[in-house]
């Protein structure tokens, strides 16, 4: 969201599905249990989605590098702390 590669609109997407998810507005009532929550659920993964398929596609693989990285890294330093 920081980066400046990035559009705003696209920026806003995130923003947008947040505010859905906060408010008391649903496509399926909440209190149905399982169901009630799927929506939320299936429109955060739509929502991420749409937003690392529309972002510049340089941004996303550097920041899939770096996650790499540091899963990477906190793997190594947690089998050392095992030995």
């Amino acid at each position: 969201m920081g980066d400046g590669r990035v559009s705003l609109p696209l920026k806003i997407l995130p923003v947008l599905i947040a505010l859905y998810l906060l408010s008391p507005l649903d496509l399926i009532p909440g209190f149905l249990p399982v169901i009630g929550q799927l929506d939320d659920v299936g429109l955060m993964l739509i929502g991420l989605s749409t937003f690392i398929r529309l972002a510049p596609a340089e941004v996303v693989d550097e920041y899939r590098k770096e996650l790499k990285g540091i899963n990477s890294g906190e793997a190594a330093q947690l089998q050392a702390a095992e030995r």
